[in-house]
């Protein structure tokens, strides 16, 4: 048997399929917009309701009818609030979370970051880009294209030894495309082999230009990373040797490379001596320093990364902002620094 169909044929097919979507059409029309039922449909239409109801099934299998699910807003400005007055931010916005997935969670206060990014950036702007999974989210949420003349820097070295596409080189890469502009990139890794090595780059012309647009920053995001009894929570790699050396130092988090324990105190390691990053003293002059963080997990790392001057802006869950403010008030029965 043939399965070759002639011109005149290949014509009716086509007219009946757009027949048959011109009815889908009516039907969805019908059903979402004018709130007709299917039986109703049916007596308009002439098609029994069993037709209704598939058509409306193909219609949103296919993509002709899609539904979103609103979740309601609660109002979070009273602990947003409290936890700027506690810990002196400029600004901090959360996300509620009712115990979704951590996966979940990130995307949630990544689309609520990359609200508030595109409400904060004006023209001339300079954005520093960090690295890790929220910062991901983050710039995933973003439109692909953004009408704003800004200048896109990567903040810290590459990192091949992360999970790709979350280091800062390809963040840095990806926000570029989506404001239209030549992003500014670091060609050197996190951590170079030797301190002669990071000496040698820095006297590159390339490099002081980087290091000189640091200093105009004006909008920086990055994660923050947490120093766990069980390990490292976070997008840095850390040898053996030197997490041993940090967790002497009672180290609780990591932002841009630079670990500091609870109350803010930097932690020092070899690798301070190896590292490619925007410096520490120019992070504390940025007008707008943002830490994205998820999980109760990362409130002391959060809270050391305050205390450090790292930050002036969070935006995280309402657990780790609960967890924080009750770190706090346990600190402060304790007679401790708030």
């Amino acid at each position: 048997m043939s399965n070759i169909i002639s011109n005149e044929q290949a014509i009716h097919f086509q007219e009946d399929a757009l027949e048959t979507n011109r009815l889908a059409v009516k039907v969805c029309r019908l059903f979402y917009e004018e709130n007709l039922t299917k039986v109703e449909i049916e007596r308009r239409l002439h098609i029994s309701r069993f037709k209704v109801a598939r058509i409306l099934r193909e219609a949103e299998r296919v993509g002709l009818v899609t539904i979103q699910i609103k979740e309601p807003q609660p109002d979070l400005s009273d602990l947003e609030s409290e936890v700027e007055s506690r810990f002196g931010l400029k600004s901090v916005a959360l996300v509620w979370d009712d115990g979704q997935s951590l996966n979940l969670l990130k995307k949630k206060v990544g689309k609520v970051a990359a609200d508030y990014v595109l409400g904060i950036l004006r023209e001339e702007d300079v954005l520093g880009v960090g690295w890790g999974t929220t910062t991901f989210e983050l710039v995933n949420a973003l439109p692909d294209r953004i009408k704003l003349n800004v200048r896109v820097v990567q903040v810290s070295g590459g990192n091949t030894a992360i999970e790709s596409g979350i280091d800062s080189q390809a963040l840095t890469m990806r926000l570029g495309r989506k404001f239209g502009v030549e992003p500014y990139l670091l060609h050197a890794p996190t951590f170079v082999d030797r301190p002669e090595t990071r000496e040698m780059l820095m006297k590159e012309s390339a490099f002081r230009q980087i290091f000189e647009i640091y200093n105009k920053c004006t909008v920086l995001i990055a994660g923050v990373g947490a120093f766990l009894p069980g390990g490292f929570v976070g997008s840095r790699n850390i040898s053996p040797s030197e997490m041993a050396l940090l967790h002497r130092q009672k180290a609780a988090g990591e932002f841009l490379t630079y670990c500091f324990d609870l109350e803010g105190n930097p932690c020092r390691t070899e690798t301070l001596n190896r590292t490619i990053a925007i410096p520490i003293e120019v992070i504390k002059k940025i007008p707008c320093s943002i830490a994205v963080a998820v999980g109760s997990q990362k409130a002391g790392a959060v809270l050391g990364t305050i205390r450090a001057g790292l930050i002036n802006t969070l935006i995280t869950d309402t657990t780790t902002a609960r967890t924080l403010l009750d770190n706090l008030t346990k600190k402060k029965r304790k007679g401790g620094k708030t």
